[in-house]
């Protein structure tokens, strides 16, 4: 005597291959995707690293260039300040000479010796 098959049995075995079949196709497509986004962002990184690198060399440049004159301005400066120096101690020079001539001559005109 043959088995009889329950009349439910096909439908469930076809949602069931169905099923599988539907899972199947899922994971190969989020592999695929997975995949191309990963070689969008190698990409991404590969050209961000370019353009960061390019971008540092010329704020380098520029760094070197800022410093450069910023170090001349300074020297300019110093220079400048040497000399405002040099000429406000001639000048004080120049002012107090004639003061202590005066003092001289007062504590000579008063009688008064120095030690």
């Amino acid at each position: 005597m043959g088995q009889t098959v329950p009349f439910w049995m096909a439908p469930i075995l076809a949602l069931f291959v169905t099923t599988i079949v539907f899972v199947l196709a899922a994971w190969i497509n989020t592999n695929v995707v997975t995949r191309h986004v990963d070689a969008s962002v190698s990409g991404l990184r590969a050209e961000m690293n370019g353009s960061m690198n390019s971008l540092c060399a010329e704020m380098n440049g520029s760094m070197n260039s800022l410093r450069a004159e910023m170090n001349g301005s300074m020297n300019a400066l110093r220079a400048e300040m040497k000399q405002g120096f040099s000429e406000l101690r001639l000048e004080i020079e120049q002012r107090i000479q004639p003061l202590e001539h005066r003092e001289e001559r007062l504590e000579e005109s008063r009688g008064l010796v120095r030690p």
